[in-house]
């Protein structure tokens, strides 16, 4: 599924993305993934650049680095893998 796209103009909900989803190269520029379930997902090389991840679970995902979080919003609500920053209130 490399090079996977997402309209950023269209919200995704938590629904329509499951626990270990390959997202692999998926351009989620400025996405709407409030709330969304992507544990173990797997996002290496995902474009995430404004991508609202305010509540989102993304425990124990995996092919993510810091970089691609850096230009996402993170709020005190997003949860993050482990030794990972978003948002400076983010939990890990």
């Amino acid at each position: 599924m490399a090079g996977a796209a997402w309209r950023a103009s269209e919200a995704v909900r938590p629904a329509s993305f499951v626990t270990g989803a390959f997202l692999v190269e998926a351009s989620l520029r400025g996405a709407d993934l409030r709330g969304a379930d992507l544990r173990g997902a797997y996002l290496r090389l995902a474009e995430l650049d404004a991508a609202d991840l305010s509540d989102a679970n993304l425990h124990d995902a995996e092919g993510l680095t810091q970089a691609q979080l850096e230009p996402a919003h993170c709020n005190s609500g997003t949860k993050l893998p482990k030794g990972f920053r978003g948002a400076q209130d983010a939990k890990g």
